[in-house]
């Protein structure tokens, strides 16, 4: 049974969010068991009394496996539904999922050392439960990375030192050598519809982590923007023949 379990155990928590997101409470109750004593006391005050029956947490348990070490795949809009459909239903102050979801996101991204696809928006740094969050430590963890999605507003980031630290470390290449296969950007977001002022030093990290690929297969960017997307392309002119 031990060799059993020590098989299957990567193989099933490489993608445990892919199929489907209802009824997974087995697997929510598997993170929750993950978090330490403070949060999860810290999650039992946000769902409340009522709600927190629904969930047998026993805070001594202590799980067999640290599970989430052996995530591939981290997809923040799966993860997303999945903590909505098995926990965020219960939670009736959108307030409280604002912070509750951030909590689960810090302990997968904490945890997870094995990660080879990310998809992330940067704004989850915005949210007050990333306040503490040890950055390097995450990227740390992104080793084994080869396609990264990112999706972020230009407008909004110069003051988050969390999302500038992530970014610049990615345009750094602090990983020893990554070389991605795919990287997809997304600037669309509705906030920058129209504008032609962008926060400069974003843009340049951007540039820097699109530039210092060697491998890459798939590339794609979006922007609502013609000439942030004109700049990046012209960026790129050096690396017509290597990307």
């Amino acid at each position: 049974n031990r060799f059993w379990c020590k098989t299957t155990i990567p193989l099933l928590y490489a993608n445990p969010f892919a199929l489907g997101y209802r009824n997974k409470h087995k697997l929510l109750l598997t993170i929750i068991l993950l978090f330490n004593k403070e949060e999860i006391l810290q999650l039992k005050n946000q769902l409340g009394t009522n709600q927190i029956k629904n969930f047998n947490i026993d805070d001594e348990h202590k799980p067999l496996f640290e599970y989430l070490k052996y995530l591939e795949d981290y997809n923040q809009f799966k993860i997303d539904s999945f903590i909505f459909y098995n926990i965020g239903l219960l939670i009736p102050s959108n307030e409280k999922c604002g912070y509750i979801f951030p909590m689960f996101h810090q302990k997968i991204l904490c945890q997870s050392r094995n990660i080879k696809q990310l998809d992330i928006s940067l704004n989850l740094f915005n949210r007050e439960a990333f306040k503490n969050f040890n950055v390097q430590n995450f990227i740390s963890n992104l080793t084994k990375l080869k396609s990264l999605s990112l999706k972020l507003s230009l407008d909004d980031t110069t003051n988050n030192e969390i999302e500038q630290e992530f970014l610049g470390s990615i345009a750094n290449n602090n990983f020893n050598n990554l070389n991605l296969r795919k990287l997809r950007i997304d600037l669309t977001s509705k906030k920058l519809v129209g504008q032609k002022i962008f926060n400069n030093i974003t843009c340049e990290k951007i540039y820097k982590i699109i530039q210092g690929q060697n491998k890459l297969k798939i590339f794609k960017i979006w922007s609502c923007c013609y000439s942030l997307l004109n700049n990046i392309l012209l960026s790129l002119e050096f690396r017509k023949h290597s990307l």
